[in-house]
Formats: structure tokens, sequence, C-alpha cells
């Protein structure tokens, strides 16, 4: 009997001498089947670039809003519409901030996450000591709790450092910067309105 072809696996490769096969439904079908596959995809995550435009990740809105609250957010409260095209919340311009949450790393590593259903073993290979501590914070800005939670308790297991305490401490300042300066702006421009 043909095995299934590609990550689809709705095609088969038929034995020599036969016709093509019938596409079939795949054995043991779950969300996963799903990850990096553009198939009923209704919206893309836009990764930053230093050039103009970026890489854009194919993702489905309901997978997002069931592990994010900014992707809830943006979806349901927002009103982002269908087959639209999300931006991932602004970093600081920092440049070691950028290279301990290098976001074409991490936002593979939360949709394998979310498309395994929020189970931390999907994880199992692509974790490293460094990029462990991006994950948290970068879970923690998207707000998706169980991933955060996760990834916590990853650090934990593996004996929290001082150099990733340090990282941790770093990454929180600066981001915790960034949102008081955009207040900041933001109050400002209320104030020159109201003036």
């Amino acid at each position: 009997m043909a095995e299934p072809q590609g990550s689809q696996g709705a095609e088969l490769v038929p034995p020599a001498g036969e016709e093509a096969a019938v596409p079939v439904v795949p054995q043991g079908l779950t969300l996963l089947n799903f990850f990096e596959n553009e198939n009923l995809s209704d919206c893309a995550v836009r990764l930053p670039s230093e050039s103009e435009g970026g890489k854009e990740l194919k993702c489905h809105r309901l997978l997002l809003c069931s592990c994010s609250g900014y992707f809830y957010r943006k979806f349901i409260l927002e009103g982002v519409e269908a087959n639209s095209v999300v931006d991932l919340p602004t970093l600081p311009e920092d440049r070691e901030l950028r290279r301990q949450l290098d976001v074409h790393e991490l936002m593979p590593m939360v949709l394998r996450y979310a498309y395994a259903g929020q189970k931390w073993e999907a994880l199992d290979g692509l974790l490293t000591a460094e990029n462990a501590t991006g994950l948290y914070v970068f879970a923690a800005l998207l707000e998706a709790e169980f991933l955060a939670k996760a990834a916590m308790e990853h650090l934990e297991s593996s004996g929290l450092s001082p150099q990733t305490a340090t990282r941790l401490l770093y990454m929180a300042m600066q981001l915790a910067g960034g949102e008081q300066a955009a207040e900041g702006e933001q109050a400002a421009e209320g104030e020159q309105a109201a003036g």
C-alpha cells in the first residue's frame, strides 16, 4: 500500500504500474497537520525585517486567538478581518534585546506549540538555554499564558543561572522602558490635543 507523501498527507504515491491514487484523509489527523500548511489558513503573521516587508507565516486565526491574548485582541476585539496580515508587537530599538528575542526563531516555536495543542513536548530538540529565555519573554509579550508558564518552568527546572536571570532582567527592563515611553508619547499627544 502507498504511503502518504508530504506534510499534508493528502496525496499518495502509487505503486509502480498503477494510476495515481485518490487523495485520502491522513491518519492521526490533528491540528499539527496544519502547521506550516497553508490549507484553510485565514491570516498571516508578518515577521519584522531590516529591509522593506518581511517574511509572512500563514496561520489560522482560531488557533492564534486560542493561545494568545495579543492575537485575540487583534482579531476579536479590534476586528482585524480574515486573510489579513498582522504584525507582531513592536520591540524597542535595542540591538541586544532584538538578538535575544529573535522572532524569526521564536515565532515558529510559538506556532509549533500552539498547533501541537499547547504541549511543551512539541518543542523538544528546539530549545537551547538562550532561546528558552527569549521564548519566555516573547510568550509574555504575546500574552500566551500557558507557553510563558511552561517556558518559566523549563528555565527553573534546568537551573536558573545568574546569566539567565540577568538576561531576563535586561529584557524586562528594556520592554518596560519601551511601554513607558509609548505611554508617555500618548499622554503628550493627548495634552497637545487638549491644549
